[in-house]
This record gives C-alpha cells, structure tokens and sequence, in this order.
C-alpha cells in the first residue's frame, strides 16, 4: 500500500510541474516567449504566421504586449478603400477608380464592388449590353443578328449581304453601295473613290487639273483649273473673259507694258489674248490702243467664233478720228 502512494504522488508532480508555459496557478505567461492558450503569437514567437495569411499583400507582421499580432506593419488588403491594381483589385469599397457600367461595355446601370474587391455588374447587366443577343434599339443597330425588316437595300445601298458588328453596328462591307471603291455605271455612278472610269478634267471639257470623285460618287471638279499668271513690270488687268466652242479663253484688259512681246503703242493698251485653259499657255495675244490710256473692258463671241470687243480709248485709233 504504501508503495502505491508513492507512485500516485510521483505523477501528481510530474502533471503539475512539467509544464513550463504555465505557472504555478496552471494559465499562459504572455511574454515568455512560447505561444500557449489563447495566445496568437508571444514575442517573435509567430507560429510561422505572416501578413498574407491574415489578407494582407505584405509587409512585417509583429506581436504585441497582449500576445496578439501586430498589423500595423503590414500593406495592402482588400477592404482598405485604396484600389491596388498591383494585387488584382478592381476596385475597393466605394471606390471604383472612375470605372462605370458603360465603359464595362454596358447600356447603363450603376457599378458597385464585391467583398473581394472585384467589380459587382449586377446592376449593369440589367441595363444589356452588346453582345448579350438582345437589342436595344436606343443603343445598337443589331446584336448579333440583324432585324428582320433591315437589308442593304433599306439602308440606302444597291444590294448584298448586310452583317453586324462586334460593336453591334451594321457592317455594310457586303454591301453594293456608293463607296466601295467599285465603278457601276448601271447605279448612276459616275465614279466611285478612286475609280474614275476614262474620264479626266480634259475629257469632260475643263482645264487641266486632278478629276476626283465626291462621296456622292459625281466628279468633283473643283480641282479642274491651272493657276497661270500673266503680265509685264508694270500695271496689268485682265477685266473680262469668253469661252470659245473649242474650250479655249479669250480674256481682255488692259496693259502699261509689251505684253507676251508685242510693242506697247501708249500709256496704257487693250489687249485680247487666246489661252489655252488645259496648260494656261497663251496662243496668241494682240494689242490695240492710241498713244494714250486705253483699254479693252469686255469680250463676246458669236456662233462662227467672231471676237467682239469694246473698251475705252485716250486718242483716235489709227484710221479713225477722235471726236
């Protein structure tokens, strides 16, 4: 019996006295080093535990005086209201970054954010969007597929295949149409972006120029001219103009000089001179005038190509008397 005791009171001691996280009353010693009872952490004694096992991105974690971790050290998590693209947020709490529903791609609605930091579209996808195969006639001219009363020719084009785009816009490029880039006649088309057919600024009666074709696929012709410049060193004015049957120009002034190298004949002469108006170049020029100011003031042709001139005179012209 005795024996027995004293193997019971050996292991009572050993209970009591083999822990040496606990004192003598049997409850953890915040502070000595060894994580025990309700303990998270005691000094550098982390349980291996860093910031990104309690939601952070990084940083030092530490513990403090209450054995409990310290995260003032630690960087970044989800729910801090700073949108850390580096970590994948979308955005945090109620800030979005400036994101909205229509620059996710969506008709309308209102964004909001998930627990996770991700962006919560919802609202947005209640407001459609391009791509979801349901059109929204305020937004889109098709999704997907095209309306049942729409073709090419409703849109103003010849014929073809009408499809939709990604953007959920009509893509006319099957289209025959004013525009792409193929000349037919049959449409009314006189040209068609480049095309031009045969014709030039010079075929169709106009001074040399670069024919082009408006978006309306008629010629533009306003580039159909040549700048020419025409005088003597001293005061010259052209003061009207005549087109004859064969497209050349008959323009008449005035001059204080010999012009295109005929003998100045006073003060001032008329003058009349045929231009070639595909090259500006002058076929033939003539002057006419007393010793005095004179000029040719207009011009005017009649059917077998006569030339017509009237004007001011300073003198008698020769053969004639002034009076």
């Amino acid at each position: 019996m005795r024996q027995e005791s004293i193997v019971t009171l050996l292991l009572f001691y050993i209970i009591v006295f083999g822990g040496c996280a606990q004192n003598s009353t049997g409850t953890a010693i915040c502070g000595d080093g060894a994580k025990n009872g309700q303990e998270v952490c005691d000094g550098e004694n982390l349980g291996d535990a860093v910031c990104t096992d309690l939601g952070f991105y990084g940083g030092t974690l530490a513990c403090d005086a209450q054995c409990q971790f310290n995260t003032s050290g630690c960087v970044g998590r989800c729910g801090d209201n700073i949108v850390q693209g580096s970590a994948d947020e979308q955005c945090d709490g109620s800030v979005l970054a400036g994101a909205t529903c229509q620059q996710l791609g969506y008709h309308g609605g209102v964004l909001a954010c998930t627990a996770t930091c991700t962006f919560d579209e919802t609202d947005c996808a209640a407001s459609g969007r391009c791509g979801d195969g349901t059109l929204d006639t305020d937004n889109e001219d098709c999704d997907g597929a095209i309306p049942d009363n729409i073709t090419c020719n409703t849109l103003g084009h010849y014929g073809g295949s009408l499809a939709c785009t990604e953007a959920c816009t009509f893509d006319i490029s099957g289209c025959e149409r004013c525009g792409d880039g193929i000349l037919q006649s049959d449409r009314q088309e006189a040209c068609d972006q480049s095309q031009l057919g045969t014709n030039t600024c010079a075929s169709l009666g106009l001074p040399a120029g670069t024919l082009t074709c408006k978006s309306t696929c008629q010629y533009e012709t306003a580039n159909c001219n040549v700048l020419s410049q025409n005088g003597t060193p001293g005061e010259d004015r052209a003061l009207d103009a005549a087109m004859t049957a064969d497209h050349q120009l008959i323009l008449v002034g005035a001059t204080s000089g010999g012009l295109d190298g005929e003998a100045a004949l006073g003060l001032s002469d008329g003058f009349v001179t045929r231009v070639n108006p595909a090259t500006g170049a002058r076929l033939w020029t003539h002057l006419m005038g007393t010793t005095g100011a004179d000029e040719a003031n207009s011009v005017a042709l009649d059917a077998a190509g006569n030339i017509y001139v009237t004007g001011t005179t300073g003198g008698a012209l020769p053969g004639f008397t002034s009076v």
